[in-house]
């Protein structure tokens, strides 16, 4: 029997997808038990049906609910547990580690380009924070500018480069720049700025079919254009 897995996920979009899904998978594939801690924005979303029977928590993802939390589980499970954050940075993710100063941690994060003042100054102070409290930590990037990102962002931690199973050469076959943005009039707006985690252009694909089929079969992919939106 495996160490009980918490997953612990600052998830509270209407919308479940692909991210509740691969957790729902990851608990039905671990041999041991499984308990999912979510914001108590969550609660009463219809996505959780979709985590079956597992124990679900909800608490108040600042820093004190998270303790709280995180401290309840603790009494639980001690030290024989493995945690898993997603979407928990910075402070809060401290709260997390301090109450589990012996358990392995797998933190799931998003990176994201600082834009505007807000942005940049909360990018700043994230920055002094990993580089303070975590530079024992080791990040594994998902493909190599990722892993540049992270390094330049924090040079005090340990990133190693795992590429995962993107295969870009779908973009080529829409004529599609990687990273880049086509020359065409803008028909539509696609959202998400990371199009090999989003599958953008799949849905670009599923747009020009659908335009088609209302112009006659004269529709392209011309009359669609990407603008990167962090969605």
């Amino acid at each position: 029997m495996s160490k009980p897995l918490i997953l612990i996920a600052c998830y509270a979009a209407s919308y479940g997808g692909n991210f509740i899904r691969s957790m729902r998978a990851l608990a039905d594939a671990y041999d041991g038990d499984v308990s999912f801690l979510l914001p108590e924005k969550a609660r009463g979303m219809k996505w959780l049906d979709e985590l079956g029977e597992y124990e679900t928590g909800f608490t108040p993802f600042d820093r004190k609910g998270l303790r709280n939390a995180c401290v309840a589980l603790a009494q639980k499970y001690g030290n024989h547990a493995i945690v898993h954050t997603h979407f928990v940075g910075g402070l809060s993710l401290r709260e997390v580690t301090q109450v589990f100063p012996n358990v392995l941690c797998h933190w799931h994060m998003a990176l994201d380009a600082p834009i505007g003042l807000k942005s940049k100054t909360i990018s700043l102070v994230k920055k002094a924070v990993f580089n303070t409290f975590y530079s024992k930590a080791r990040f594994i990037a998902v493909s190599e500018p990722v892993a540049s990102a992270i390094r330049r962002e924090y040079p005090k931690v340990r990133v190693e480069c795992v590429p995962n199973a993107i295969d870009f050469s779908r973009y080529a076959d829409c004529g599609l720049e990687v990273h880049g943005r086509p020359a065409f009039p803008i028909r539509a707006l696609i959202f998400g700025s990371h199009f090999e985690r989003k599958g953008v252009d799949i849905a670009m694909d599923a747009c020009a079919k659908l335009l088609q089929r209302r112009a006659g079969g004269g529709a392209s992919l011309q009359f669609l254009r990407i603008i990167p939106v962090n969605a």
